[in-house]
């Protein structure tokens, strides 16, 4: 099965999934949304 896949598809893949390895590994360090959950002062505040 694998061998049925071009080079060129999987070098694609492995962009993709190194983005989103890197993208969630950022994402521990840097996140901008929870402020604005949990705001007691917002209208769509979950908490």
């Amino acid at each position: 099965m694998l061998n049925k896949i071009t080079e060129q598809k999987a070098h694609k893949i492995r962009y993709v999934l190194v983005v989103g390895w890197l993208l969630l590994i950022v994402s521990l360090f840097f996140d901008p949304v929870s402020q604005y959950l949990t705001d007691p002062n917002t209208n769509f505040s979950v908490l």
